[in-house]
């Protein structure tokens, strides 16, 4: 009867699988299994005779075949870092051999290095590579038993810190916009392990850590997106801490956010009220990042850009535009500005209207005259203003205008009215205007435009000065060609020109030829001129020829004359003139004194008292030559004798 001890005691065996032959000399165990292994057996043996013999003990020892219970693991350490491949197995006089394929099919590890363990059950690698990773470990265990065991592939990760690929760049935002900062990545061996990302903001006081709060966001990825950027974030510095399992972690560059404004209208420009001449300007108050004016006009045709070009501005690409030497044309111009700058849209001033002073304003003034000689001569302005000066000028003969005076002909030249009185023939082709000012906004001069003066000069009686003797005849003329004529004769009596009548000595008074026939002692000196109508608006009186009475005479001190009259001293020292007659003249006796001009200076009658001398004062006359005339018609005198009074 065999017996076993699995353990608790020996117990017969009973004869069922994997047993046979308990009951026999022999024992059979079929497919022993490594349950079985150490089991004591025994054989107790009886007979017919009693006691019964018991074997010695005999012990069972399976021998099992390799048998794997675990695989190395896929294993991922930091560079630098022990790493550990183990496999769990069990079978007798088990052995083992770990293998790497770095890429080139599977070879033994041996130990040495960093390597220990490469015929252990665990493989260890003190000190990982970067070279390492991505290599290939199994592990082949062999025993008593038949067949060898192969593990599967343990793959070996060895992770490393970031490697920053691509660092944040600076950027130039306007505000209002987005904007990202991004970093590039990654592992040196590329393992697949996970990057972990912070971004950071230094606002002058040192680098912390953002949240995902507006106007951030992704905070914690490799792309930091800044949202309806604000002003306030201008300067500010941002970088990335990137990290991995693996130490240490590293911190990109720093990176610069600029935040650009839009353009902004801080005070626009305003209406200005100029003088004309004077400069103006129109001013635009803006902020914002770069930039750039064009101011623009209106001129009544719509808006413009001024040309840089533009002689009429300066500052037409700055915030000041200036208005040089304003002309009352541009009365009612309108300005605006465009601002542009880095970001847009760009902004529009409002407008700004340009009034020019018109403080004169000639509504009128002659534009020609013409006037004959010796009458009166109106030149006109009218004009309105504030306190209004007027000064009429003439133009000389170099273009330029000189002031008037108060002094004859011309009067009223601080007036809008010019009065030349008795105009001169000598102003004919004479060109004035009036120069205006006013005393109110700008003390500018205006001026009219230029008024020419037509002086058509009166006619002239013909001869100027006519001599001829006693009794005969003298014929005056004036131009034909008028309506009215009528002839006046001065006697130099004292009463000036009168008007003549046909009839006597007098024909064609009334005519453009007077006749006189015959003339007579008494009319020597006479002057006559004669009153025109038809040519100018009003009458015109010719310039007067003179008639001259010249019978024979004598000349020189105390020389007899033909009918008997001697005159002395001669020449005249003192003021008394003797005229001594040959024999005593009978009726009255008129003396004249003439100039040299043949203009009466001295009317008298001598008085003789049947005498042959009558005496004459001459004291008023000035020193000089002239001519005595001494006619008497009863005596039948008349003679003509030249002086000299000293």
């Amino acid at each position: 009867q065999w017996q076993v001890n699995m353990g608790g005691g020996f117990a017969n065996v009973t004869t069922s699988a994997p047993y046979s032959g308990t009951t026999s000399p022999t024992l059979s165990i079929l497919n022993v299994s490594g349950a079985y292994n150490g089991y004591i057996y025994r054989c107790v043996i009886t007979g017919a005779c009693t006691p019964p013999t018991i074997t010695n003990s005999a012990t069972l020892t399976v021998n099992t075949r390799p048998f794997l219970i675990a695989h190395p693991l896929h294993t991922g350490v930091c560079e630098g870092t022990p790493a550990v491949l183990s496999v769990n197995a069990t079978g007798t006089g088990m052995s083992y051999q770990w293998q790497v394929n770095t890429g080139g099919g599977y070879v033994n590890v041996s130990n040495g290095g960093v390597i220990s363990g490469a015929t252990s059950a665990a493989l260890t690698i003190s000190n990982t590579a970067v070279s390492m990773h991505g290599n290939h470990y199994r592990c082949v265990l062999t025993g008593i038993c038949s067949p060898a065991i192969i593990t599967n592939e343990a793959v070996l990760r060895v992770h490393t810190a970031p490697n920053i690929t691509s660092q944040p760049a600076n950027k130039v935002s306007c505000a209002g916009n987005n904007t990202i900062f991004s970093v590039g990545a990654t592992t040196l061996t590329n393992s697949g392990i996970g990057l972990t990302y912070q971004w950071q903001v230094n606002t002058s006081t040192g680098y912390t850590n953002l949240s995902n709060a507006a106007p951030y966001s992704g905070v914690t990825t490799a792309n930091l997106l800044i949202s309806n950027i604000p002003v306030g974030l201008n300067g500010n510095m941002y970088r990335c801490a990137v990290s991995t399992i693996c130490t240490p972690v590293i911190m990109t560059n720093d990176a610069v956010l600029n935040v650009e404004t839009l353009p902004t209208i801080t005070s626009h420009p305003q209406d200005a009220t100029i003088c004309p001449g004077s400069n103006g300007s129109f001013i635009v108050g803006a902020s914002g990042s770069g930039l750039l004016y064009q101011w623009q006009v209106n001129d009544g045709s719509g808006y413009i850009d001024i040309p840089g070009s533009s002689t009429a501005y300066n500052g037409m690409n700055n915030a000041v535009l200036n208005v040089l030497a304003v002309t009352p044309s541009m009365h009612g111009y309108q300005y605006r500005c465009r601002v542009r700058g880095n970001c847009s849209p760009a902004v529009m001033t409002t407008v700004a209207r340009l009034s020019v002073h018109n403080p004169v304003i000639v509504n009128s003034h002659s534009n020609i005259d013409t006037v004959c000689e010796g009458k009166v001569s109106r030149l006109g302005v009218k004009a309105t203003g504030g306190g209004l000066l007027y000064q009429w000028q003439r133009r000389q003969p170099d273009g330029t205008y000189a002031d008037l005076m108060n002094i004859p002909p011309y009067s009223g030249v601080n007036t809008d009215s010019l009065r030349i009185s008795g105009t001169p023939a000598g102003l004919n082709g004479s060109v004035y205007r009036c120069a205006i000012t006013e005393t109110v906004l700008c003390g500018l001069w205006y001026y009219t435009g230029d008024i020419p003066l037509t002086v058509n000069a009166a006619p002239a009686s013909s001869p100027a000065q006519l001599e001829i003797t006693q009794f005969g005849k003298g014929i005056f003329s004036v131009p034909a060609g008028a309506s009215t004529y009528q002839w006046q004769e001065n006697d130099n009596s004292g009463g000036g020109y009168y008007n003549l009548a046909d009839g006597g000595s007098y024909k064609g008074v009334y005519t453009n030829t007077l006749t006189i026939d015959p003339v007579s002692l008494l009319m020597t000196g006479n002057m006559y001129r004669c009153i025109i109508d038809g040519i100018c608006t009003s009458s015109i009186t010719s310039h007067p020829s003179q008639l001259i009475i010249n019978p024979s005479l004598g000349i020189g001190n105390k020389q007899l004359v033909a009918g008997g009259i001697t005159i002395y001293p001669n020449p005249l020292s003192g003021s008394e003139l003797s005229v001594r007659f040959d024999k005593v003249p009978v009726g009255s006796t008129e003396v004249k004194a003439l100039d040299k001009l043949g203009k009466v200076v001295y009317t008298g009658t001598l008085e003789v008292n049947n005498s042959k001398v009558g005496v004459i004062n001459l004291q008023a006359l000035a020193a000089g030559v002239y001519m005595l005339q001494v006619m008497n018609a009863d005596a039948n005198i008349a003679e003509t004798i030249q002086f000299t009074k000293q």
